[in-house]
């Protein structure tokens, strides 16, 4: 769920949270499917997006879905990250969701995302 980072990284932009703010999750896992319940976690936002974005950590990306929702992940992704192919449709790590609903993502638009970090962060 990167996308999810772009969604974050805007509201930070707009004085609307920190990368200092602490964000609860839940690290219940079936499998590498995030459950929800206990446990959970607190971190700052910033160790949050790091966590789902180096680690891949399924937890940490829904727990960022879980404030942003897919509808607005994808809204950003597609409207202002210019991943035109990208879709959002289940959480990651959730086999059964994949399999009835698979997310879209294509290489083109991760290259993308990926570049738009770089030159916004770096």
């Amino acid at each position: 769920m990167v996308r999810g980072r772009s969604a974050a990284m805007r509201d930070v932009m707009a004085g609307n949270i920190s990368l200092a703010t602490p964000i609860n999750y839940s690290i219940n896992y079936s499998g590498s499917c995030p459950i929800g319940g206990a446990p959970t976690t607190t971190q700052p936002l910033q160790e949050v997006l790091r966590r789902m974005m180096v680690n891949s950590d399924n937890a940490a990306a829904k727990g960022i879905s879980d404030i942003y929702g897919f509808a607005a992940i994808e809204n950003t992704a597609q409207n202002i990250a210019g991943m035109s192919s990208t879709e959002v449709n289940h959480t990651l790590g959730c086999g059964n969701e994949a399999v009835a609903n698979p997310n879209k993502l294509t290489l083109r638009d991760a290259a993308d995302m990926y570049t738009l970090i770089q030159n916004t962060v770096i």
